[in-house]
């Protein structure tokens, strides 16, 4: 009782602030006597991030939420979108299909910098006809040396992906495949020169992802019922003989039984074989989420179930689990909204998707889903003016079989994840507020307070209590860009068998700047400033990142 006080005294709290923050955008300017329209899945709609060259670091872990969810540099580990300016481009592109006949277009990047970075870029995309469209991808980014011991810290990754679409008379045919490989080494040792074992083999790792997606979406305008159907293959390996397989169909059915009534039925289904030394672990998935959304005058009501079937067995886990879905929203006004809601989940947990959060794990490591019970959680959603738009969340979680990374007692430079048996809860509040305005003008900045409340004798190693993030591109001038990209990250703790103590981890502080300028119509420069404040922080214990940094090249688009 006394947590759900607590619950909804700090939405309470949260509403009275945000409204405060309304007043005084009133106080600014009167509102223009337009419609706003909030999106249905509660979303502020921002345009995509300008993406920053030089980032070739651990990844901080995540649960997926109904919350706000943040991330350094998403990986694509599953056949997601990656957020980068091909995969914008893709996004963008069915729009322009339906009115251009034919298009070529696309660009060229080069750059190096210190460390020995060398980075090149390329995207092309092509229409060949009014239902046919294709585009090309590709990535290098090398540094031959690193943080600590030059070659001994280097580190690259690479990327090619090809997407093609083709649109008949009602649906459309979409196609991808993508490889990418990330060369990481396990410089977290104590580093002495001319050690032989600074050139061992043991030293690297190399990741192997080969992602593979097909899918029919249904595109006819006006019908009751509407599909997609996407199949997934996704193929992971590192250069210890692991390696992992997965197979997955997924369907969306749509029926808009009335104006004010749909029914959606989600389901999806996984075969994740996984090979370790010689020895395969079969595991599977599979869901099915029936749901109904009505509208009630200024209420939404969103209310249904996730059945799941998996054979994880960790801590005699049920094969069989039941979540609820249940969501409630309300619109004040044309400004405000609110939402709560309580729903479960099983998050599938891969082998691919450890090794990309954290490249430097153990050969050998167990592999168990993320049960999550249940999550209740409240939203403030907000758009006091058409440039400027707000949302907070209040989100309080419970999970089983939640996973930490830790050093090994037995190799202090590699990883293991280990898991929380019991009940572990999580209090998440979270926030972000955007702008978009005067001469191009757009900031973004979220933060989000984690509270862990886990079982005796655990702690969260490499979960951090406070992440925030500011982004900013303005365009002063018609040919000059800069954007800025800020994160502060505070609270996660490690544990140092080397000295048998439990720590926490330095705050991170990482500013970025990019400059592009268009010198001429089709050429540009630009230059990168990563980690401006120069700090070696460690994301993973015992593995600094590199210091101040840059890159300055060329780009030329078509």
């Amino acid at each position: 009782m006394k947590i759900i006080k607590t619950f909804f005294y700090l939405l309470f709290s949260l509403a009275i602030y945000l409204n405060i923050a309304q007043t005084i955008s009133y106080a600014q300017g009167e509102i223009e006597d337009k419609d706003i329209t909030i999106e249905k899945d509660i979303n502020i709609e921002l345009p995509p991030k300008t993406k920053m060259y030089e980032k070739i670091t651990p990844q901080v872990v995540k649960f997926d939420s109904p919350t706000i969810t943040y991330q350094f540099d998403p990986v694509d580990y599953e056949g997601e979108e990656i957020d980068s300016t091909a995969a914008a481009a893709q996004d963008e592109a069915p729009e322009e299909i339906m009115t251009i006949e034919k298009f070529t277009k696309g660009y060229l990047r080069a750059g190096v910098g210190n460390y020995q970075t060398t980075y090149a870029e390329a995207f092309y995309e092509h229409k060949t006809s009014p239902k046919n469209y294709y585009s090309l991808y590709g990535k290098h980014l090398s540094s031959l040396r690193g943080p600590i011991g030059k070659e001994y810290s280097a580190a690259s990754q690479h990327e090619i992906r090809a997407n093609w679409n083709q649109f008949l008379k009602n649906s459309k045919i979409d196609l991808s495949l993508q490889y990418q490989r990330r060369m990481q080494r396990f410089y977290g040792y104590t580093f002495q020169e001319n050690n032989p074992f600074n050139e061992a083999d043991s030293m690297k790792q190399v990741l192997h992802l080969l992602n593979f997606q097909a899918g029919l979406i249904d595109q006819r305008v006006g019908k009751k019922l509407t599909y997609q159907v996407k199949a997934h293959y996704t193929y992971w390996r590192d250069r210890f003989e692991n390696q992992e397989n997965q197979i997955g169909l997924r369907a969306e059915l749509d029926y808009q039984w009335s104006e004010r009534l749909k029914i959606t039925t989600d389901m999806q289904g996984w075969l994740m074989p996984y090979q370790q030394n010689t020895q395969t672990i079969e595991r599977t998935y599979w869901s099915i989420k029936p749901q109904i959304d009505f509208q009630i005058q200024k209420f939404n009501i969103r209310a249904g179930f996730n059945v799941i079937n998996q054979n994880d067995t960790l801590n005699a886990q049920d094969n069989f689990l039941f979540y609820p879905l249940l969501q409630a929203s309300y619109r004040f006004n044309d400004l405000l909204m609110f939402v709560a809601g309580i729903e479960g989940d099983l998050q599938r947990t891969t082998r691919a998707q450890m090794s990309f959060e954290n490249p430097f794990l153990r050969p050998q490591i167990q592999l168990f889903h993320v049960n999550k019970p249940f999550e209740i959680y409240g939203k403030i959603i907000g758009k006091p003016k058409p440039e400027l738009s707000y949302q907070a969340t209040i989100s309080y979680a419970q999970y089983k079989n939640m996973y930490f990374y830790v050093n090994s007692p037995a190799d202090s430079a590699k990883f293991n994840p280990i898991y929380a048996f019991n009940e572990s809860h999580i209090l998440r509040i979270a926030g972000e507020i955007a702008y978009t305005g005067y001469k191009k003008l757009i900031l973004r900045f979220t933060t989000a307070f984690n509270g862990f409340i886990l079982p005796d004798n655990f702690y969260a190693f490499h979960r951090p209590s406070l992440e925030s993030n500011l982004w900013c591109t303005y365009t002063p001038i018609e040919k000059l860009s800069l954007h800025l990209d800020f994160y502060f990250v505070a609270g996660a703790r490690a544990i140092n068998y080397r000295t048998n103590e439990i720590l926490t981890l330095n705050s991170i502080a990482d500013c970025n700047l990019k400059i592009e300028y268009a010198a001429l119509t089709k050429w540009n420069i630009f230059a990168e400033i990563n980690n401006i404040f120069g700090q070696n922080y460690q994301r993973l214990l015992h593995y600094p990142q590199q210091g101040l940094n840059f890159i300055v090249g060329v780009g030329y688009d078509f």
